[in-house]
């Protein structure tokens, strides 16, 4: 019997496993150079949007747990590739507020199916008995992760 291990124990094996076994050879990667950053990006863009939220590098940068620096390197592609564009501040000329442009949110959007198709193909090989236990792991993770999301002033 294998012996318990602490959760911990499995986070960097589940990550080797994930790119290993299911990210390789992403096609947004390939065909269009666009990393997975890159669509974490677009996301964080659409979903501040959605709430009707102006969004800057910054809060990006804060959101994706990444520097500064490295949003910009992002942001500055995604303008290059026209995927987003950057607005000044109508009252405050030194703040610019990133946008996502019709072409990011299609992009986003293929980029999400073709994702899809990616998973559903490397998940294939698998019986419906250990699709199904994948699903009820991977939602198990997911709800457990959201939890360590909540801030202790949150959970009142």
């Amino acid at each position: 019997m294998e012996q318990q291990r602490e959760p911990a124990e499995l986070i960097d094996p589940l990550f080797q496993h994930l790119f290993k076994y299911l990210l390789r050879g992403d096609p947004n990667k390939i065909e269009k150079g666009l990393s997975r950053t890159h669509l974490e990006v677009l996301r964080a863009l659409l979903a501040g949007e959605e709430e009707g939220e102006s969004i800057s590098s910054s809060l990006i940068a804060e959101r994706l747990l990444i520097s500064r620096a490295y949003t910009t390197a992002l942001v500055d592609k995604l303008v290059r590739m026209k995927l987003v564009s950057r607005i000044p501040d109508r009252r405050d000329r030194r703040f610019v507020w990133i946008e996502i442009t019709p072409e990011g949110r299609a992009q986003l959007e293929e980029s999400t199916r073709d994702n899809r198709i990616l998973y559903e193909k490397r998940l294939s090989v698998l019986s419906r008995e250990d699709r199904d236990s994948l699903y009820r792991g991977i939602k198990n993770t997911v709800d457990i992760l959201e939890k360590i999301g909540v801030e202790p002033d949150d959970q009142e």
